[in-house]
């Protein structure tokens, strides 16, 4: 079956076959293939995928199928956000998708590592928000953090049985809070975000907003 997914990506993006075969560092058991369309698979079987608008479902597909194409394989490929930025930037050149969904697209490869750097502290809530500013990014954002919470992550990716994925999946997690900047944008608004961001997380390892 996901040979038969694989031929049936590389006929809708040729370019994919860069990537086929070629092997992952020592901690991973699959190619770079085969990871990406496991990641695919889970990315369309989400919940929140679902609500996203046509161009939301465009970004998410196209930014997953590219996200590891700087990957130089059978190492740990420092940077290789950035190079799979460029690779996809010239062949989303040929598209005839807009302006603004290629441009959210090769945003999404280039930081779609954000939640290490939230997880170590190095990204705050502000550099995630400027990041991000589309409120369907923040959508796919919610995935990632999903990642980042996971009790049993499985190479990475989160196991979807967790008392977390559950709780991020069902909407009740109260670590994780999806607000929509045009309504939260008064003194008396971001004075309460301030005040809120200095509490620790009740049952996730961070707090993402």
């Amino acid at each position: 079956q996901m040979q038969e997914w694989l031929n049936s990506v590389i006929d809708r993006m040729p370019e994919f076959r860069m990537i086929v075969g070629k092997q992952q560092h020592g901690t991973h058991a699959y190619s770079v293939d085969f990871h990406t369309l496991n990641v695919l698979q889970k990315v369309v079987n989400n919940p929140s995928f679902g609500t996203l608008s046509d161009d939301g479902k465009k970004v998410l597909e196209y930014a997953t199928l590219m996200h590891d194409f700087g990957k130089f394989g059978s190492q740990v490929t420092t940077g290789h956000a950035s190079i799979s930025r460029q690779y996809a930037e010239q062949i989303l050149s040929s598209s005839d998708l807009s302006l603004e969904v290629k441009r959210r697209i090769l945003n999404l490869i280039e930081h779609h590592h954000w939640f290490e750097g939230y997880n170590k502290g190095i990204t705050t809530a502000r550099d995630f928000c400027r990041t991000f500013p589309n409120p369907e990014d923040r959508i796919i954002a919610k995935i990632f953090a999903k990642a980042v919470n996971c009790l049993h992550p499985v190479n990475g990716e989160p196991c979807n049985e967790c008392e977390i994925c559950k709780a991020m999946l069902d909407g009740s997690l109260t670590d994780v809070v999806e607000m929509d900047a045009a309504s939260n944008n008064s003194v008396e608004d971001i004075r309460a975000i301030r005040d809120e961001v200095n509490f620790l997380p009740t049952v996730a390892k961070a707090r993402v907003y």
